[in-house]
């Protein structure tokens, strides 16, 4: 999911700064070191950057900082999403407030809304949760879905509230339709 995330990433960076737009990569720190430009040098730059996040990554914080950005800036999220629903609304809601367009885009892979497992199974958690281990995970089956469900539709009705872009792409698919559906929302918006 990870790399999935970092190719779209740079993928839409690297089209948007041949549509002569500016860009920045969004970090816990600020703003990847320095304002946003345009180029091959903010390119580089916004790549160099995304490596030193994922080198990170682990136990880190799962939701993007909240940052001043002007007014008609563009934020792109890459994530799984499936935090509490209530921690992502509010970060939302904040640069939505702040006249900021957003793309929220989930990243799953597949068996995290499938949950093809059967018998015995231990889950870990990628982000500190620790793991479970279930007797019958096929038993969970039936719920886990309903909530998946839930879960997904809070995220469209949050991010319809907001006005913001949704996008959801599961890894076993081919990269370009999030893609050029990312690419078309934030068109969309800049027109």
């Amino acid at each position: 999911k990870l790399e999935r995330a970092g190719l779209l990433l740079l993928a839409i960076a690297a089209l948007l700064v041949r549509g002569g737009e500016r860009i920045a990569l969004l970090t816990p720190e600020g703003v990847d070191g320095g304002t946003p430009a345009t180029g091959q040098a903010a390119l580089t730059r916004l790549a160099e950057g995304l490596m030193l996040e994922a080198q990170k990554t682990s136990g880190g914080a799962s939701l993007p900082p909240i940052r001043r950005l002007p007014r008609h800036a563009h934020v792109v999220f890459f994530g799984d999403f499936l935090g509490p629903i209530e921690e992502i609304d509010a970060i939302v809601r904040e640069y939505a407030e702040a006249g900021v367009q957003g793309h929220l885009v989930q990243v799953l892979d597949p068996s995290e809304e499938d949950l093809p497992f059967s018998g015995r199974t231990q889950f870990q958690g990628t982000e500190g949760e620790g793991s479970l281990i279930v007797g019958r995970a096929q038993s969970l089956r039936a719920e886990y879905h309903e909530r998946f469900a839930s879960h997904a539709e809070a995220l469209r009705h949050l991010t319809k509230a907001a006005g913001w872009s949704h996008i959801v792409h599961r890894t076993e698919t081919p990269p370009q339709s999030p893609l050029l559906a990312l690419y078309q929302a934030m068109a969309d918006g800049l027109a």
